[in-house]
């Protein structure tokens, strides 16, 4: 796979490369960025602790990749000559066609009127749950941060008849421009003009909510496009709040939404914010959004390349391979050897494995971690390791998944035909003996 990703617009748009970075990462396979030299880089790089191949837009040339993804659809610096049907994937930034000629194409976030244009919200795994908290546990105020041009409060006063709490509350602001004027006399208001990516990040790490804000002479992000903002607080664990008539159209599921008569005279909003958030939702959301990302992405390599299994390290995926089986990306286990994280791109073990050996040396940026596993919230096959007889009773649960989950068991093969029965009640599948290990492959 020769794979590039395209971006040569100098300002803006660089927190997209965040999704595509971490995909590609995860499902180890490499890729070249054409973009301009700028914090992004230093900060991309540091975060996912990889050494990109990160190179000057002017070097591009189409011919030496099988596979590019254009980043915004609109981009000036991509050549219409470049347009290619066998190659360029599209990422279209707005509800309206602008560019044509790809070989797929997907929006940055879902359209209710073109309920069949393929979407993924750009956010990626930030920050996991325990670090946001750590993060939050010693900030004595509330932090709420307003990042983009779109998003910058359009007076004080807006802000003191949304918010009860106002003076509780420590208000970030960053943007490109900034009208310094509106927010002058309030220590707890503080404003980032042409911020560092790296400082930015910081403030949005200690952040508990980003506010996004209608404005009556650009309602693009409401009914065309999307405010960047939303994807970084999903990716780095703040509470979003959103205009009511935002979350008409977004219909997103961990927000506070709100109304406000400054703007929308539609009856005001009042908002008592606590500094002890739960962020169980927005995780979940998060989850959810990124699950999406993964099986979309893996449609498109899969169109172009027909099969992307991979040879495979670990001793069950080889019997898979072995078999002419797909073999899955998720892996849900009892046990880990550290070569599961070079075969599979999502891992999730029991507590007890997570407490007592990974706690501290598992990267959230190469496997992710949850300790309650929803059978049913995993929307894509999985392999399942067993090796303890308590866990046997779960296999009427696993044969109830709509999807052909790999079912593998250590150490009970006296136990083989109970196990088929069992599984058998809801959904037809044939068995293998290997080492000692029973393999349960799902059938039609």
């Amino acid at each position: 796979m020769n794979i590039a990703i395209y971006h040569g617009l100098p300002i803006i748009h660089y927190e997209m490369l965040g999704y595509l970075i971490e995909y590609f990462l995860i499902s180890k396979i490499k890729i070249t960025i054409y973009a301009h030299i700028s914090d992004w880089k230093e900060y991309y790089e540091k975060f996912f602790e990889i050494n990109m191949i990160w190179n000057n837009p002017i070097q591009f040339d189409p011919n030496n990749y099988d596979l590019i993804f254009l980043l915004t659809d609109d981009d000036i610096t991509f050549k219409n000559e470049w347009l290619d049907i066998n190659k360029i994937i599209i990422i279209d930034h707005t509800y309206t066609m602008r560019r044509e000629n790809g070989f797929y194409r997907f929006g940055t976030r879902f359209y209710s009127g073109k309920p069949n244009h393929e979407w993924a919200i750009p956010c990626y795994n930030g920050l996991t749950i325990d670090e946001k908290y750590k993060y939050l546990e010693n900030i004595s105020n509330i932090n709420i941060t307003c990042v983009g041009v779109q998003n910058r409060p359009v007076s004080i006063s807006f802000l003191q008849e949304l918010f009860v709490n106002f003076n509780d509350i420590t208000f970030h602001i960053i943007a490109r421009y900034i009208d310094l004027q509106l927010y002058e006399g309030y220590n707890n208001v503080h404003t980032y003009v042409n911020c560092d990516t790296n400082i930015m990040f910081e403030i949005i790490k200690k952040s508990h909510y980003i506010l996004c804000c209608e404005h009556p002479t650009n309602p693009e992000p409401r009914n065309n496009s999307m405010s960047a903002a939303i994807q970084i607080a999903f990716s780095y664990g703040c509470n979003l709040i959103i205009p009511s008539l935002w979350q008409k159209h977004y219909n997103l599921k961990s927000i506070i939404e709100y109304n406000d008569n400054f703007l929308q005279q539609n009856g005001q909003t009042k908002l008592l914010l606590k500094k002890d958030i739960i962020l169980d939702s927005c995780y979940n959301e998060l989850y959810d959004l990124i699950s999406h990302r993964n099986l979309l992405f893996d449609k498109i390599l899969k169109i172009k390349y027909n099969s992307i299994n991979k040879s495979p390290n670990n001793i069950y995926s080889n019997v898979l391979y072995k078999l002419d089986l797909q073999i899955p990306n998720v892996l849900i286990t009892n046990e880990y050897e550290n070569i599961f994280s070079y075969d599979f791109r999502e891992i999730h073990i029991n507590n007890t494995l997570f407490n007592n050996i990974f706690k501290n040396n598992i990267k959230i940026n190469y496997c992710y971690l949850y300790y309650n596993i929803d059978y049913n919230k995993i929307n894509e096959p999985v392999m399942w390791i067993i090796n303890s007889n308590n866990d046997i009773k779960d296999i009427e649960l696993f044969s109830l998944r709509k999807h052909k989950d790999i079912i593998i068991i250590h150490n009970n093969i006296e136990q083989i035909n109970d196990i088929i029965n069992i599984y058998n009640k809801n959904k037809y599948c044939v068995s293998y003996l290997f080492d000692n290990k029973i393999f349960i492959i799902p059938q039609k």
